[in-house]
């Protein structure tokens, strides 16, 4: 099984020597996460249940495994962004 990132790693350099860097853990907002969940279940259904008097299908349900497999996706994974005078690394571990 594939976990999902667990921090969140920002670093900030420009070229006159300053640097910032700022580690953001993720598993606090799992639990914020884990609190709306069932909002948004509720929020799908209402949704599916509305489309079907419409006669149209809805793929609501089917959104939410395909979200929480991108979010366990986003571990591992680097960004780097140059500029003339500024360095921004953004990564997921």
């Amino acid at each position: 099984m594939i976990f999902p990132a667990s921090i969140l790693r920002v670093r900030i350099v420009v070229k006159g020597g300053k640097k910032f860097a700022l580690w953001v853990p993720l598993l606090l907002l799992w639990p914020l996460a884990l609190a709306l969940a069932p909002l948004l279940v509720l929020a799908a259904l209402v949704y599916m249940l509305r489309q079907r008097r419409t006669g149209r299908r809805s793929d609501a349900i089917r959104c939410l495994p395909l979200l929480c497999r991108a979010a366990c996706s986003l571990r591992g994974l680097k960004v780097e962004v140059r500029q003339d005078n500024k360095q921004i690394w953004v990564s997921f571990l």
